[in-house]
């Protein structure tokens, strides 16, 4: 009975780690325009963090919701490669989504 309780060994490898690394955490990039030097960030959350400043501005436009849903793909694709994903029961009825403690 306490085997069922046990969680599945996943062995995670160097190269699964740097490609985690590269999709939530690109390296900066300078950008010159005639305007000046810019840096750019396109961490992950960097991009949350400013779409969060943004809703709270009341700012809820295609840029926001286009950065929101880029940084959703970037963590499904980083749970495809640590093979975190999850089975739902079939039993359920419902799917609730909460923060954790």
């Amino acid at each position: 009975m306490f085997g069922l309780l046990k969680p599945k060994t996943v062995v995670v490898r160097e190269g699964e780690l740097q490609k985690v690394v590269d999709i939530l955490f690109p390296p900066l990039e300078t950008v010159e325009k005639e305007e000046g030097v810019f840096v750019v960030d396109y961490s992950i959350d960097s991009n949350l963090e400013a779409a969060l400043l943004d809703l709270r501005d009341g700012t809820n436009d295609a840029v926001v919701q286009t950065t929101i849903s880029k940084a959703i793909e970037r963590l499904q694709n980083v749970r495809k490669i640590l093979l975190a994903e999850e089975s739902i029961d079939k039993r359920a009825q419902v799917l609730m989504v909460d923060n954790p403690d």
